[in-house]
Protein backbone atom coordinates (compact mmCIF):
# COMPACT_ATOMS: atom_id res chain seq x y z
CA UNK A 1 0.00 0.00 0.00
CA UNK A 2 2.76 2.47 0.87
CA UNK A 3 4.56 1.64 -2.38
CA UNK A 4 1.43 2.36 -4.42
CA UNK A 5 0.94 5.63 -2.54
CA UNK A 6 4.52 6.65 -3.36
CA UNK A 7 3.87 5.81 -7.02
CA UNK A 8 0.93 8.21 -6.96
CA UNK A 9 3.27 11.07 -6.12
CA UNK A 10 5.60 10.43 -9.09
CA UNK A 11 5.30 10.45 -12.86
CA UNK A 12 3.84 6.93 -12.64
CA UNK A 13 0.54 8.18 -11.26
CA UNK A 14 -1.66 6.15 -13.60
CA UNK A 15 0.21 2.91 -12.82
CA UNK A 16 0.09 3.67 -9.11
CA UNK A 17 -3.61 4.43 -9.30
CA UNK A 18 -4.28 1.17 -11.15
CA UNK A 19 -2.36 -0.80 -8.53
CA UNK A 20 -4.14 1.00 -5.72
CA UNK A 21 -7.56 0.32 -7.29
CA UNK A 22 -6.70 -3.34 -7.89
CA UNK A 23 -5.66 -3.73 -4.26
CA UNK A 24 -8.89 -2.10 -3.09
CA UNK A 25 -10.95 -4.43 -5.31
CA UNK A 26 -9.09 -7.48 -4.03
CA UNK A 27 -9.49 -6.37 -0.43
CA UNK A 28 -13.22 -5.75 -0.93
CA UNK A 29 -13.62 -9.16 -2.56
CA UNK A 30 -11.75 -10.81 0.34
CA UNK A 31 -13.96 -9.07 2.89
CA UNK A 32 -17.06 -10.16 0.98
CA UNK A 33 -15.89 -13.78 0.86
CA UNK A 34 -15.08 -13.68 4.57
CA UNK A 35 -18.51 -12.22 5.31
CA UNK A 36 -20.16 -15.00 3.27
CA UNK A 37 -18.16 -17.59 5.21
CA UNK A 38 -19.13 -16.04 8.55
CA UNK A 39 -22.78 -16.02 7.45
CA UNK A 40 -22.61 -19.72 6.56
CA UNK A 41 -21.00 -20.57 9.90
CA UNK A 42 -23.76 -18.66 11.67
CA UNK A 43 -26.32 -20.85 9.92
CA UNK A 44 -24.53 -23.89 11.37
CA UNK A 45 -25.13 -22.71 14.93
CA UNK A 46 -27.96 -24.73 16.44
CA UNK A 47 -29.36 -25.87 19.75
CA UNK A 48 -26.67 -28.54 20.05
CA UNK A 49 -23.92 -26.07 19.24
CA UNK A 50 -25.09 -22.52 20.14
CA UNK A 51 -21.62 -21.09 20.79
CA UNK A 52 -19.55 -19.63 17.95
CA UNK A 53 -16.49 -21.64 16.94
CA UNK A 54 -12.97 -20.19 17.17
CA UNK A 55 -12.96 -19.88 13.37
CA UNK A 56 -16.17 -17.84 13.48
CA UNK A 57 -14.72 -15.62 16.20
CA UNK A 58 -11.57 -15.04 14.12
CA UNK A 59 -13.73 -14.15 11.12
CA UNK A 60 -15.69 -11.65 13.17
CA UNK A 61 -12.47 -10.07 14.42
CA UNK A 62 -11.13 -9.81 10.88
CA UNK A 63 -14.33 -8.09 9.76
CA UNK A 64 -14.00 -5.39 12.43
CA UNK A 65 -12.17 -3.23 9.90
CA UNK A 66 -15.32 -3.10 7.74
CA UNK A 67 -18.06 -1.79 9.99
CA UNK A 68 -21.02 -2.76 7.79
CA UNK A 69 -19.93 -6.39 7.43
CA UNK A 70 -19.00 -6.59 11.09
CA UNK A 71 -22.37 -5.32 12.28
CA UNK A 72 -24.28 -7.60 9.90
CA UNK A 73 -22.18 -10.55 11.06
CA UNK A 74 -22.88 -9.76 14.69
CA UNK A 75 -26.60 -9.63 13.88
CA UNK A 76 -26.35 -13.07 12.23
CA UNK A 77 -24.69 -14.50 15.35
CA UNK A 78 -27.30 -12.90 17.63
CA UNK A 79 -30.16 -14.19 15.48
CA UNK A 80 -28.71 -17.70 15.41
CA UNK A 81 -28.27 -17.73 19.19
CA UNK A 82 -31.78 -16.36 19.69
CA UNK A 83 -33.26 -19.04 17.40
CA UNK A 84 -31.32 -21.71 19.29
CA UNK A 85 -32.65 -20.44 22.61
CA UNK A 86 -36.22 -20.43 21.29
CA UNK A 87 -35.84 -24.01 20.00
CA UNK A 88 -34.48 -25.19 23.35
CA UNK A 89 -37.28 -23.41 25.19
CA UNK A 90 -39.92 -25.04 22.96
CA UNK A 91 -38.38 -28.47 23.51
CA UNK A 92 -38.40 -27.87 27.26
CA UNK A 93 -42.07 -26.85 27.15
CA UNK A 94 -43.12 -29.81 25.02
CA UNK A 95 -41.02 -32.57 26.56
CA UNK A 96 -40.47 -31.20 30.02
CA UNK A 97 -37.31 -31.22 32.03
CA UNK A 98 -35.73 -33.86 34.24
CA UNK A 99 -38.45 -33.43 36.89
CA UNK A 100 -41.48 -33.32 34.72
Amino acid sequence: RTESQSLLSTQFQSAGLEIFEAMARNQNMAHRRLFDSVTERCKQLDSDNPEPSPVLIRGLRALQSVQAYHELSREHVANARRASLVRRFRVALIHGGPNG
